[in-house]
């Protein structure tokens, strides 16, 4: 795995540039109150980017508050995997500090272990936060 890219615009930009097929997965949902508008929003911001790129976009709507690093998780993206056939997976960086997005990558990760694709990282346009590790 290796950082073709610095931020995920620089990545979306490219990719559309040269006319790739894309998939795009949207995680997980918000579910309470204040954050039940906006999942609504970022779901609506989602699907609308997809259509603009002329993009498939999987909605999982995983919970939050149960969305982690699992079997379950990975089942979930080896779907997608099987479904789509990429030859190129790009993911988030699997040090964010941001645990969602970790949680994503090394889903990602996981649910391309018999290397039928490439598999790429891209920092945040708006960094995960502080961590130990650089991106490389």
């Amino acid at each position: 795995m290796m950082s073709k890219f610095k931020t995920e615009k620089e990545m979306i930009t490219w990719l559309d540039s040269k006319g790739v097929a894309l998939v795009r997965v949207k995680c997980s949902k918000c579910n309470r109150g204040i954050d039940a508008v906006v999942h609504a929003i970022r779901k609506k911001e989602a699907i609308r980017a997809a259509k603009i790129l002329g993009a498939d976009i999987k909605i999982l709507d995983l919970d939050p508050e149960e969305l982690v690093f699992d079997r379950k998780l990975v089942r979930e993206f080896d779907k997608i995997i099987n479904e789509f056939k990429p030859d190129e997976v790009y993911t988030q960086w699997n040090n964010d500090s941001h645990q969602d997005h970790n949680f994503v990558a090394n889903a990602s990760i996981a649910s391309t272990r018999k290397n039928n694709c490439s598999v790429y990282m891209y920092e945040q346009t708006i960094p995960g936060g502080i961590g130990p590790n650089g991106f490389r």
